[in-house]
């Protein structure tokens, strides 16, 4: 990825486990440090937003952050980040352990149809 550049990555926020669990389609060394960096950044600003609604006790910001290697699919052109992240949050909504190997261009039209599709677009 060259320097700069925008990149997509899921972060899964589990109250129970009270962790943190970062799924990359480019999952690397190099991402590391950047990554736990955004998250962190993160979960500062939840405690900030709800400071208010949430119990005193519960800081977001001690959460432990794991990356998680196993299980998911990575994407080998270095621009779609975006559908692998909108594919493991369908997996995690839809209580699977694992993510299943999918077409990159078939996950593209199935995700643009669903969305424009949706009763909730009017247009």
């Amino acid at each position: 990825m060259r320097e700069g550049a925008h990149h997509w990555f899921l972060a899964h926020i589990n109250m129970q486990n009270v962790t943190v669990n970062l799924m990359d389609s480019l999952a690397s060394e190099m991402h590391k440090t950047s990554q736990r960096r955004v998250c962190t950044e993160m979960l500062k600003t939840l405690d900030q937003l709800f400071a208010l609604l949430k119990p005193k006790n519960l800081k977001f910001e001690n959460f432990i952050i794991t990356m998680v290697k196993e299980n998911f699919p990575q994407e080998h052109n270095g621009f779609d980040c975006g559908v692998y992240s909108m594919k493991y949050m369908e997996f995690i909504f839809l209580g699977k352990d694992h993510v299943d190997e999918f077409d990159q261009e078939d996950a593209q039209l199935e995700l643009a149809t669903r969305i424009t599709s949706n009763a909730s677009n009017e247009y």
